[in-house]
């Protein structure tokens, strides 16, 4: 890789200050993280940017916000085209549960139909059932998907079952089978997904990672294991959590053809072992991320 020119940047942040009691998020200059102290664990917010050759170029960015118990119950992303947070994630617990049993999923401000998750673990906080449901914009359902997930030591498997009704059409259904292949702490290193095709069961999906030894940015966070799920060919660091930081990553399609392919290198961690910096890509495009934390 080239080597990039250093140069001296000064970068305004838009922070968030995120309030238990409000359902409003209010938008505030802030040019540096509150000092650390001992309860400074919980993720504020964080940016994903882009070096060029002038600094760095803000592309999103993700606020949390925080029950009284300090459980994630929304997260918000903003994509700096309009600088008005929407509002992309909520989260419902049962009593004071750390873990969420239901996630909505938006779709952009004007979403009023979100997609509906409801997750079942067992008593190792493993997830063991995850149903999906999706609602069209006349809030009619249309995509309803069922994931039973199974374990023996070092594997996770998982049997889907998604039937999807779109109008003038019958009702489709597709069957896809999983195998992760885990290490020690559970995170996946191998995947492979096929799709029933009547009596036969066709690759869909192949998918490799690596990780360092320190924590991933999500590893405590009260949402991870919401999102600590299957690969799908093409996720993302807010999808895929995982319980180390993760080094590389390679998703192929059916066909072999690369669908994703990151490294992601420069880690660096505060204090507490939080990590506050990252970054991923290739020369022509190369993408940082930068992890904000407060008290609550």
């Amino acid at each position: 890789m080239k080597q990039f020119l250093k140069v001296f940047i000064i970068v305004t942040f838009i922070a968030v200050a995120l309030n238990s009691c409000q359902k409003e998020i209010t938008i505030v200059d802030d040019l540096n993280p509150p000092a650390a102290n001992t309860d400074s664990i919980y993720i504020d917010r964080y940016y994903e940017f882009e070096e060029t050759a002038s600094g760095l170029d803000t592309l999103m960015a993700y606020y949390f916000k925080y029950d009284s118990l300090k459980r994630v119950v929304e997260i918000y992303s903003d994509d700096f085209s309009t600088n008005v947070p929407a509002l992309d994630y909520k989260y419902y617990y049962n009593g004071s549960d750390s873990v969420p049993y239901k996630m909505l999923e938006y779709d952009g401000p004007t979403d009023t139909h979100p997609q509906e998750y409801f997750f079942t673990f067992d008593n190792q906080q493993r997830i063991v059932k995850d149903s999906t449901r999706h609602y069209n914009n006349s809030g009619v359902l249309d995509v309803l998907e069922l994931i039973n997930y199974s374990y023996v030591p070092g594997k996770m498997y998982a049997h889907t079952r998604q039937v999807s009704t779109f109008p003038a059409l019958p009702p489709s259904e597709e069957i896809r089978l999983d195998t992760a292949i885990l290490n020690s702490v559970g995170d996946i290193v191998s995947h492979k997904t096929y799709v029933q095709v009547g009596a036969v069961s066709e690759l869909n999906n192949t998918s490799e990672f690596t990780y360092g030894t320190q924590a991933g940015p999500f590893a405590t966070s009260s949402v991870f294991k919401a999102h600590h799920l299957l690969p799908m060919g093409e996720v993302f660091i807010q999808d895929l959590m995982t319980h180390k930081n993760l080094l590389t990553q390679l998703e192929k399609d059916e066909n072999g053809n690369v669908s994703m392919n990151e490294t992601f290198t420069g880690y660096q961690y505060n204090s507490r072992g939080l990590l506050i910096e990252c970054k991923y890509g290739e020369p022509g495009f190369r993408g940082m991320v930068r992890f904000f934390y407060k008290a609550l």
